[in-house]
């Protein structure tokens, strides 16, 4: 103390004669109000003009050149120096005192030895003479309320509040849980939280500083805390403002869900729904964060109801907004699907919105159907109970023509999905939600369309696209064989991938006998349905198809012997097609893999398939997008 004192003395004298080597920066506050009490830290008033700023830089008396780096006692000095001002000083330090905490924080989260321990407290140590300062100014003015004004402030340093917690954590006069339940008892005082960006700060400050401490060890203030939360969490909603980034909210749940007096915890489980589900409806989240906070909630309780409480209210949002009960911005729709979707990589507009909506849920749907088929195949069973019951050749009328349209646009959505999953996890995870075994009966299903098709074609927009569903669903359920030939689930792999091919092949040879009926009607009905199958030949041309391979020797004459009613356009793109053909019958046959091409098509067909049902569900005119 004699040195410091010293210095301190040497300073007070030499005060004046060095005031001119400061250099100052732009100007931020005036301080000609300041009472005139003179210190050795701080000028007397008389110095200070409106021109006079508070960013100073220091000079070396000897040479004048800007001193940029000093010693562990100097800085350990200065430390102490502004802790002296703040304690005598203490109105003329409040404008300054969030700056100068951060940059305390900033040297007391610095080590300078290997292995040393954050919470190791070095004497003489300017990282120690750090810690003890903020502890020391946090133990002063939290009778004054510093608390709720420091963590509703716009603290840009990212580390101090990790900093502070550290600093807190075992000092017994203030540890970093009895600070915690002083600022929410501040915050709970007032008649109402703050509103706006202030409370957004506010939850940006907690969510560090409740990360940082040590959430799963025992303490006699967790109960008392988790009350104080109950209040706090129950207000919040009514103040926060609407499509802002809400995760320090989430990250908050997340660390109370760790807390070790679980009775206290489920107390918390009201507010936190009703919190996740602004979060949900007006904010903006990241899934991750949701993800750990429903896997953390099933963990942490032993009842089944409690476990899935934060699953369920994800859940039931998802279902009020898909039944237009509740609405839910785009964004977080979409991320609520992607359980086993990935990013979208189509661009989200009006146009493409509602067809990532419906293949994120088709992916979802697949993977619960395929997890419950087993050997019996319940679960399809139980979802498509019409699935193994087409309409008979006596129930064929319009009611029965459109009942099996929406069985095959769900069908359809259904097998996208499947497709989806698995050329996005390359494999690594099967699915298939309908038995290859249904391939006779979906075929039945496909032929009452075509078969129905010129008499139910005029009724509307929707009976007009039927024949595109028709053959959109036939290009699916192609690939969904081959895929299934590829990625084989049963020991007998040989065996499975030839029953996967030979199904394919089958389902062609139930329905190619009424697309020819279909042609047979009149030029107009031709001219469509070779479109819509050079189509088809393209795509599964495009998937390197091993089904297309063997089916070409039959379709090209049924097209070719009809190519004087086709357009120039038709005849070219059917003369690539064979030039293709060609081309691998001399290299290889299709080997039955699946190229990145893929993915490609998958995304062509989604967009195909969510415009035509836009067109069909509108009072449009003729449309066939090709």
């Amino acid at each position: 103390m004699s040195q410091l004192m010293k210095r301190q003395l040497e300073h007070q004298s030499s005060a004046p004669q060095n005031i001119n080597t400061w250099d100052t920066g732009p100007v931020k506050t005036s301080l000609l109000s300041a009472p005139s009490t003179v210190s050795m830290f701080v000028p007397a008033p008389e110095d200070f003009s409106d021109e006079q700023p508070t960013t100073m830089a220091d000079r070396c008396r000897d040479c004048g050149a800007v001193l940029e780096e000093y010693d562990e006692e100097t800085l350990a000095l200065a430390v102490v120096v502004l802790s002296m001002f703040i304690h005598l000083s203490p109105d003329l330090a409040a404008p300054l005192l969030l700056e100068i905490m951060q940059s305390v924080g900033r040297l007391a989260s610095s080590s300078n030895f290997t292995g040393q321990a954050e919470s190791v407290l070095i004497p003489g140590n300017v990282a120690g003479v750090a810690k003890q300062f903020l502890r020391c100014v946090l133990h002063q003015l939290a009778p004054n309320g510093i608390l709720p004004q420091l963590f509703q402030s716009n603290i840009k340093d990212g580390s101090f509040l990790r900093t502070l917690a550290l600093s807190l954590i075992d000092f017994n006069e203030l540890s970093s849980v009895a600070a915690l339940s002083q600022l929410l008892e501040g915050l709970n005082n007032k008649k109402t939280l703050p509103a706006g960006g202030t409370i957004l700060h506010c939850l940006d400050n907690i969510a560090p500083f409740m990360e940082t401490l040590p959430m799963d060890s025992p303490s006699n203030l967790w109960t008392t805390i988790s009350n104080q939360f109950h209040t706090f969490l129950t207000k919040l909603p009514a103040v926060l403002p609407l499509k802002c980034p809400l995760d320090s909210s989430l990250r908050i749940i997340i660390c109370l869900l760790k807390i070790p007096v679980t009775n206290a915890t489920r107390s918390l489980l009201e507010p936190f729904s009703k919190l996740l589900s602004f979060v949900l409806q007006y904010g903006v989240f990241s899934l991750s964060y949701l993800v750990e906070l429903c896997g953390l909630c099933y963990k942490t309780f032993s009842k089944e109801r409690d476990k899935f409480y934060m699953s369920r209210v994800v859940v039931l949002e998802l279902l009020q907004a898909l039944k237009f009960k509740s609405s839910i911005p785009d964004t977080n729709l979409l991320l609520l699907v992607q359980s086993h979707m990935k990013a979208c990589c189509q661009p989200l507009h009006e146009d493409t919105f509602g067809g990532n909506l419906k293949v994120g849920l088709a992916q979802i749907a697949a993977m619960e159907i395929s997890k419950g088929n087993h050997r019996d195949n319940k679960a399809v069973i139980r979802y498509l109970p019409w699935l193994y019951h087409p309409p008979s050749a006596m129930q064929q009328g319009p009611k029965e023509f459109i009942e099996c349209v929406s069985h095959i646009r769900q069908l359809s959505w259904l097998l996208l999905g499947s497709l989806t999953h698995s050329a996005l996890h390359q494999g690594s995870s099967c699915c298939m939600p309908i038995p290859l075994d249904a391939g006779s009966h979906i075929a039945d299903h496909l032929i009452v369309i075509l078969i129905g098709f010129p008499e139910q074609s005029k009724t509307s927009v929707l009976h007009m696209c039927s024949l595109f569903h028709a053959f959109m669903f036939a290009q699916l359920w192609t690939i969904y064989c081959e895929q299934a030939a590829a990625n084989p689930t049963n020991q007998n792999q040989n065996e499975f991938s030839s029953c996967a091919i030979l199904t394919g092949l089958e389902f062609w040879s139930r329905v190619t006998p009424s697309i020819l009926q279909l042609m047979a009607h009149n030029k107009v009905m031709v001219e469509m349905v070779c479109l819509h199958v050079i189509s088809l030949m393209e795509a599964l041309q495009e998937c390197n198809s091993t089904i297309f391979v063997k089916l070409i020797p039959m379709w090209l004459p049924m097209i070719q012997s009809n190519l004087n009613h086709l357009s120039a356009g038709l005849q070219l793109r059917l003369q690539a097609i064979q030039n293709r053909v060609n081309h691998q019958c001399l290299q290889n046959p299709g080997s039955g893999s699946f190229p990145l091409t893929l993915r490609k098509w998958l995304q062509c067909t989604q967009f195909k398939m969510a415009q035509v049902e836009i067109q069909s569900s509108e009072a449009a005119s003729q449309f066939y997008p090709m």
